[in-house]
């Protein structure tokens, strides 16, 4: 069962900001070595979990305040919904990265993260994607058990167990068992206002800059990705109250999902662009970086924006 909830800006602003970071900085360092060096690695690793974790917490938050669970027909709603919301975009995506077929199949239906040794080997950017399968498979029965706190925690806390342990003996995906508590704590939270989730963020917030500060960190991922989630929230926080700030926020927002799908092979093919017109030795110059921050990572963000606007009205007219 749908249940309505007005647009919200903070989570506008902090998807738009968390898009931004991953697609627009952290993995622009991956074709400017001359950024990377200049970039601090605690600081860098910090941000980039709590924009992941963010993204946990936001789909779960979201999707519990929206669809609560009280029947299979409710299971099976919220199925279709995210299947046509993901599955052909992220299918889309995981084509065009062109990755052997075995890995693109199970990748398809999020096994690869369960595939023995796949730690430090899993598909690129996409098994983000493929992790959120995992998680909205088990989502009705999690959202159904948010009328009994007490078992809600106990399943969370053995499916932890469970993830940490099938990473550290076979060797999953570790992000598994490291982002999970955020989406658990998505539907356990999902009845607290935005005003209440922004005092615990501030926080949370401060523990993170000081963990970051302090650099031992990286060490907890699990408090890494909870104070992370906080600083982005609190953050976002802030930024909502700069006037006008929808007017950016909302459309990086919207587009955020397709720029995060499909931007990989854009840059690839922009970067082409660049060494015709440049040659390859100009990317450890200034103008490689001018190159990337007006030509590629708009380009990500125009695209993705039009993917979604041209899938949004055919879904509409398919599925109405």
């Amino acid at each position: 069962m749908q249940t309505e909830k007005s647009r919200s800006l903070l989570f506008d602003v902090a998807r738009a900001f968390s898009a931004l970071y991953i697609v627009g900085f952290h993995h622009v360092l991956d074709y400017s070595p001359w950024l990377r060096s200049h970039v601090d690695f605690v600081w860098n690793e910090a941000a980039k979990a709590g924009c992941l974790a963010f993204f946990f917490f936001c789909s779960s938050y979201l999707a519990s305040s929206r669809f609560e669970i009280h029947s299979w027909a409710d299971a099976l709603h919220f199925y279709r919904r995210r299947f046509l919301r993901i599955f052909p975009l992220y299918l889309l995506a995981l084509i065009n990265f062109s990755r052997p077929l075995s890995l693109t199949l199970l990748s398809a239906i999020g096994l690869n993260n369960f595939l023995p040794g796949i730690e430090g080997r899993n598909i690129p950017t996409l098994w983000f994607v493929s992790q959120m399968l995992v998680l909205y498979a088990i989502y009705p029965v999690l959202r159904r058990l948010k009328r009994y706190p007490i078992i809600l925690v106990a399943t969370c806390t053995a499916i932890e167990l469970a993830l940490w342990f099938g990473a550290k003996r076979y060797g999953w995906d570790h992000r598994l068992w490291w982002y999970f508590p955020m989406y658990a704590g998505g539907i356990l939270l999902s009845d607290w206002t935005e005003t209440r989730l922004l005092t615990a963020s501030s926080f949370l917030a401060s523990m993170f800059l000081a963990l970051c500060i302090m650099r031992n960190i990286l060490y907890w991922p699990i408090v890494l990705a909870v104070s992370g989630c906080g600083f982005v929230l609190a953050l976002s926080g802030i930024l909502s109250l700069i006037p006008r700030v929808a007017f950016v926020a909302r459309p990086l927002a919207y587009a955020s999902m397709n720029a995060y799908l499909f931007h990989k092979k854009e840059y690839h093919r922009l970067l082409l662009a660049f060494d015709a017109i440049f040659g390859h030795d100009a990317r450890n110059g200034g103008a490689f970086l001018l190159w990337m921050y007006l030509v590629c990572v708009p380009a990500a963000f125009v695209l993705g924006w039009y993917i979604q606007r041209i899938y949004d009205r055919w879904v509409s007219a398919k599925f109405r």
